[in-house]
């Protein structure tokens, strides 16, 4: 009895691990930055960096009013992230198609469009592999 025991709890360990593994082996990556601009008036188009002199908290509170989000095709996995003064986002999510949207945290509309979301649409992520996105908000600021 003992020795049928101890075989079902190998049993059970072998193919939780074998599970673990195949969720694993699905695993992709979305990766990007977003941009926000311009945020002043009269900026020229060759300049780099910071040139409106922002302050790196007054540049945390612009990227943190906007939020990227990930959802599925078949709507199993949404996953979002509040953006700080870099821009950047990284999802690990299981291989699949889906949808990534970039939205004011509190709802509201986003730059000159007058829509609550940008959407960029489809997105296929594939085991493994990272996709690669850059997505620019135009604030309107002239």
């Amino acid at each position: 009895m003992n020795a049928k025991m101890l075989l079902i709890a190998l049993s059970t360990i072998i193919f939780s691990c074998a599970n673990e593994n195949i969720e694993a082996d699905t695993i992709g990556f979305i990766e990007g930055k977003v941009t926000i601009g311009p945020l002043c008036p009269v900026v020229s188009a060759n300049t780099v960096g910071n040139p409106c002199g922002l302050t790196d908290a007054q540049m945390n509170q612009i990227y943190g009013a906007y939020k990227v989000v990930t959802t599925s095709s078949n709507l199993t996995t949404r996953k979002e992230l509040t953006l700080d003064k870099t821009g950047i986002f990284k999802f690990e999510i299981p291989d699949g198609d889906y949808e990534i949207a970039v939205q004011k945290v509190d709802g509201s509309m986003i730059g000159i469009s007058g829509e609550k979301s940008k959407v960029i649409s489809p997105v296929k992520v594939l085991k493994n592999q990272t996709t690669k996105l850059e997505i620019n908000i135009d604030t309107g600021i002239r």
